[in-house]
């Protein structure tokens, strides 16, 4: 996989941007302490802050509170369409939200505790309590892809039961689920781990991860590096990386920001545009416009 930076831009719109989806020529930001989506336009620097419910703060949250919104996607519910922000799941109850917006009617917004499915997955995977920690989620097909970091594996659910259960606060069912575990390499004895998702078509994902020095599933560590991948994805029982790129700025030097989430602008056979945000973790974020080559 060959990565070119073409250009990168910071910005203050969205504090510690840790998600983003893009629909039509519009990015929706989602960020880890924030209270709030920001949408700007492509290549543009019109941001706006959307509040997820009326009491929602613009400062940001502190960390023992927050809701940790590490993961977003969109996806269609009866012909509309909803931006998903999901909780990393860390930390119960504040990390177990999830919202449903409407991006066509954004007063229309949905408010859902996923606690239940959460605890089944832990419970599933053999988690301990804060050892869950969802990064990354995207609609691949008639499929909702969740990524967890830290012991990597996906989370496979059909995208007709979760956005049923997640949008109806009475269901108690909890949507059937998958797990595969997916294997990443280990660098000086640290895990490089996922960081966030994104669909190319029902069968492939891309993905970013990261390489934090630290063995703490919820404790920040020195960023050592950011990757890129390739998810190959068939059916309900295999997943496989196939490709995982290391960063690099156009000097040739590692890029050492901790890339969070990516989404595709556009694509043509195996070329794409795309865009990938960082979280700088001073309340600022970066956002990277990239070209991508898939050998």
């Amino acid at each position: 996989m060959k990565i070119k930076i073409e250009s990168i831009v910071i910005t203050n719109a969205i504090s510690s941007a840790s998600g983003l989806a893009v629909a039509g020529n519009i990015i929706w930001m989602v960020g880890d302490d924030a209270d709030y989506v920001t949408k700007s336009t492509i290549g543009q620097t019109d941001f706006r802050r959307i509040k997820l419910c009326e009491n929602a703060s613009e400062e940001r949250l502190a960390k023992a509170t927050k809701h940790d919104f590490e993961a977003c996607t969109i996806g269609e519910i009866a012909g509309k369409q909803y931006l998903f922000v999901l909780g990393s799941g860390g930390l119960s109850p504040y990390r177990e939200s999830m919202f449903a917006l409407n991006i066509e009617n954004t007063e229309q917004c949905y408010k859902r505790s996923l606690q239940h499915l959460y605890n089944a997955i832990r419970s599933s995977a053999g988690l301990k309590e804060k050892e869950l920690n969802i990064e990354g989620a995207a609609v691949a097909g008639d499929k909702l892809v969740l990524f967890n970091r830290g012991k990597n594996f996906i989370v496979l659910l059909s995208w007709k039961k979760f956005s049923s259960f997640a949008l109806h606060e009475d269901a108690t069912d909890i949507p059937p689920f998958k797990i595969i575990m997916i294997e990443l390499p280990m660098v000086n004895g640290f895990q490089i781990g996922f960081s966030g998702a994104c669909t190319i078509n029902e069968n492939e994902l891309l993905f970013t991860a990261t390489l934090e020095e630290t063995h703490d599933p919820i404790a920040d560590g020195a960023i050592k590096g950011s990757y890129i991948g390739l998810l190959n994805l068939q059916g309900n029982d295999f997943a496989q990386v196939v490709s995982l790129t290391q960063m690099k700025n156009n000097d040739n030097h590692f890029v050492t920001d901790k890339l969070e989430a990516i989404e595709i602008i556009k694509i043509k056979g195996k070329n794409m545009s795309a865009i990938a945000v960082a979280d700088n973790d001073d309340g600022s974020s970066k956002l990277y416009y990239l070209s991508i080559c898939i050998d």
